[in-house]
């Protein structure tokens, strides 16, 4: 070997190994910056004075990360959580059930905290909180409120403070979310984040390192509803589809529906290939990857196609045997020309009932009942959202006194821990005793799921359709700071044999 190929041979290796030192020496970093959000998130909700003391909480945050900016020890930064905190009696001896607290069990395999520490976060984990608190009340029922005392002179070029929205939210979530058992892990998921919101340097890149924190709960019900218009049409566009109508089959999207008046080379029945240059597929996944959503629900997805940041883009389409590719013109919103929705309604025997609930007043789904009395069956079209009719929907159509329900409702008292309450179906009311078949789609979300679990106890009834939203349970506001608001599903529902409906949807012939 010559001299200059033994000499080129170490130059690579010194360059691979200090690459690599680089690559480990953030990934420690996030790893430490991980432990300190943990640390000072569980305080946040298991220790009885931050909960009811006048101490700026997450001021004590940016202080922590702070000192670990300037110092680079996080062992430092995670004592300077408990600086301010009264002394406390440990047992370091004390055995903790991690199947019922399990969403603090990161307290026993982070490397970071000693056995002093570590004690001291068991014995606040297992003692009940004081509730109501600064922090969580009670709304309604079982749902609870979460309320933020704190005023913090927000900056979003601060990197600490953007990660304090990170702690915030992924905190609640931690503690809060009774769906976290049907995610991928979530501790994983901060260390996933945190490098996304340490580089969201530019206000657009902080908003979509939002969109992307939120879309990780997978929940159709989640969403930001603070963003302003301008930074909505910076990430996905001012300008929309014109004149033309998107529909799908699986992954298959196509066009529906054209206005007469557009002015488009699109033709109904025509398949979209690529929107210029990124396959449907391609795009699909980009979009879930900043939306929340149950399950690959393509419907919701495609919403996201009919704007775009341009006046016109390159589309790749099927139509029959030939590939074409054409332009394909967009507008300002209030200058599209709109296609009128579908009517639902149906063609059905006079001897059916053809119910749809949205729209109808209590009087008028009261009349609508009478009469299906006299029909030999009822189509209840439940591709809407009645939430006012829910229990007269149910005391009519369900079986009576039926256990439908399973629901999974948070423990205030010990964040983290959930308690479960059957729920059953009315005695109220005269029970429909003749066939129903109940019509569903992924219009079909949360209050209405609800109503058709209900009416499914009824023998006689046969859920038709295609999958539904699975987003069901109570939505409650989460406040971060910076003035961002978003809303998730606070509560659990399950069918009486543990399915969830949430990314599920409800049960459907034949699945």
């Amino acid at each position: 070997m010559r001299k200059e190929d033994g000499v080129s041979t170490v130059i690579i290796l010194i360059l691979l190994l200090f690459q690599c030192c680089i690559v480990r020496a953030a990934e420690n970093n996030t790893q430490n910056i991980a432990s300190i959000i943990r640390v000072w998130g569980f305080l946040n909700y298991q220790n009885s004075y931050v909960l009811t003391s006048s101490i700026h909480w997450d001021e004590e945050l940016i202080r922590a990360l702070s000192i670990y900016d300037e110092s680079k020890d996080e062992k430092k930064s995670i004592s300077s959580l408990f600086e301010k905190l009264p002394e406390q009696a440990v047992n370091d001896n004390l055995n903790v059930d991690w199947r019922i607290y399990s969403r603090s069990a990161w307290i026993e395999k982070d490397s970071l905290l000693d056995v002093t520490t570590k004690a001291r976060l068991k014995a606040m984990l297992i003692a009940k909180k004081p509730f109501p608190n600064r922090y969580l009340e009670k709304s309604y029922a079982d749902v609870i409120k979460f309320n933020y005392p704190h005023d913090i002179n927000w900056d979003q070029k601060n990197k600490n403070h953007r990660l304090l929205s990170l702690a915030q939210y992924w905190t609640k979530m931690n503690f809060f979310n009774p769906y976290q058992e049907l995610l991928p892990s979530w501790d994983q998921t901060l260390i996933d984040l945190i490098p996304i919101f340490i580089n969201a340097d530019s206000e657009e890149d902080f908003y979509v390192a939002l969109l992307q924190m939120n879309a990780r709960i997978e929940d159709s019900h989640s969403e930001f509803n603070v963003f302003p218009l301008t930074m909505q049409e910076k990430i996905f566009g001012k300008y929309f589809l014109d004149g033309v109508k998107l529909s799908h089959r699986g992954d298959t999207v196509y066009v529906k529906a054209k206005h007469p008046e557009a002015n488009q080379e699109l033709q109904v029945g025509d398949i979209l290939l690529e929107i210029d240059g990124y396959s449907v597929i391609t795009l699909l996944d980009s979009i879930k990857k900043i939306g929340s959503f149950s399950y690959h629900n393509v419907s919701r997805m495609m919403r996201v196609f009919v704007r775009s940041k341009t006046t016109s883009q390159l589309w790749k389409i099927r139509r029959a045997i030939e590939t074409l590719n054409v332009v394909v013109n967009y507008m300002e919103f209030d200058k599209v020309l709109k296609i009128e929705p579908e009517a639902l309604e149906e063609v059905y025997p006079d001897s059916l009932m053809y119910i749809i609930p949205e729209g109808l007043s209590p009087k008028e789904l009261k009349d609508a009942l009478k009469v299906a009395r006299k029909k030999d069956g009822v189509v209840l079209d439940m591709r809407c959202y009645p939430k006012e009719h829910m229990f007269t929907l149910s005391s009519f159509f369900s079986a009576r006194y039926r256990h439908f329900s399973t629901l999974k409702v948070v423990d205030p008292r010990r964040p983290g821990s959930f308690k479960y309450k059957k729920v059953r179906t009315s005695f109220i009311g005269k029970r429909y005793k003749k066939p129903v078949t109940v019509i569903v789609s992924d219009r079909t979300q949360s209050a209405s799921e609800y109503t058709v679990m209900a009416i499914q106890t009824n023998s006689k009834v046969k859920v038709v359709g295609t999958r539904t939203a699975g987003a069901n349970g109570n939505v409650v506001s989460i406040w971060l700071p910076g003035g961002f608001t978003c809303v998730y599903s606070s509560i659990g529902v399950y069918y009486p044999d543990g399915r969830p409906n949430q990314r599920e949807g409800v049960r459907i012939v034949g699945q």
